[in-house]
């Protein structure tokens, strides 16, 4: 696999997470709101709140993965990529799939430069 190749598939699959991930949320607080009153903190109107924030900052995660993973330079440039990935390896098992996937890539075609 040539590098751009690899660079590309890399890019759709964080797009596809940031989609899937986004309106699965959405459709989780949706249902939050269906179920049974229950003394818990996202019911009600804090669910509007919360819902967003949610939302944005899984966004903000992906877009700042993706440029991470096209960075060379250490930790402090690439912790959103290993944060996603992190995200990713503890949803067995698909997510595990993806999560190491996307750990072999980046070593193997974005390695840190020293």
């Amino acid at each position: 696999m040539k590098t751009q190749t690899a660079d590309r598939l890399v890019k759709i699959v964080i797009s596809l997470e940031a989609v899937a991930v986004s309106a699965l949320l959405i459709f989780n607080l949706w249902h939050l709101q269906q179920a049974e009153p229950v003394d818990n903190i996202l019911q009600g109107p804090m669910v509007w709140l919360m819902g967003p924030i949610f939302v944005v900052s899984w966004l903000w995660l992906c877009w700042r993965a993706w440029g991470a993973y096209l960075s060379p330079e250490g930790i402090k440039v690439q912790w959103p990529f290993w944060a996603l990935v992190a995200v990713q390896v503890s949803y067995f098992p698909i997510g595990t799939v993806i999560g190491f996937s996307l750990m072999l890539i980046k070593v193997k075609f974005r390695p840190r430069t020293i």
